[in-house]
């Protein structure tokens, strides 16, 4: 029989794989940014990478649809205090009572508390993230025009 406190380890470990989830996909979204555009600095967040709203989609696509599983990550993971702090910090106290929610505003808490923890990551470690993805870049922009250059060179001597 599964007690309490293997309860909230269980939804706390659900909870983390979520923000790893959105943390990786927001990684993601980074580096198919740069790679599209073959960026020289970071890309905003907001105004380059979200442009499309593949950044808020992907927020979405990670939030639990099913009650049960709202229920259990809000209040059952430890952080559900947590969770309503940032949706009421985004939205107002009085936004709970807002019946336009379409999975309630639970889930929007939900959703704010991935976002804010995505853009945690952005702040912490996009930069590294970016510069290794520059550099990375720039080895192989310079093998290619290497190996043109030789293949070139060879071509002119046969």
């Amino acid at each position: 029989m599964m007690t309490l406190e293997m309860r909230e380890k269980d939804n706390m470990k659900e909870l983390d794989n979520l923000i790893d989830l959105v943390q990786e996909e927001t990684e993601r979204l980074l580096i198919e940014y740069c790679e599209e555009n073959e960026c020289d600095d970071l890309p905003c967040l907001s105004n380059d990478i979200d442009y499309s709203g593949g950044f808020h989609e992907m927020i979405d696509s990670s939030v639990p649809v099913y009650t049960n599983e709202i229920t259990e990550i809000f209040y059952r993971s430890g952080v559900g205090d947590e969770i309503e702090q940032v949706f009421e910090d985004s939205f107002g106290a009085e936004a709970k009572t807002d019946k336009g929610w379409p999975n309630g505003w639970k889930a929007a808490a939900i959703y704010s508390y991935l976002e804010q923890e995505a853009w945690q990551w952005w702040n912490d470690n996009a930069q590294d993230a970016f510069d290794t993805w520059r550099t990375e870049f720039d080895a192989n922009l310079k093998r290619n025009a290497d190996e043109m250059a030789k293949s070139a060179l060879t071509a002119q001597c046969t």
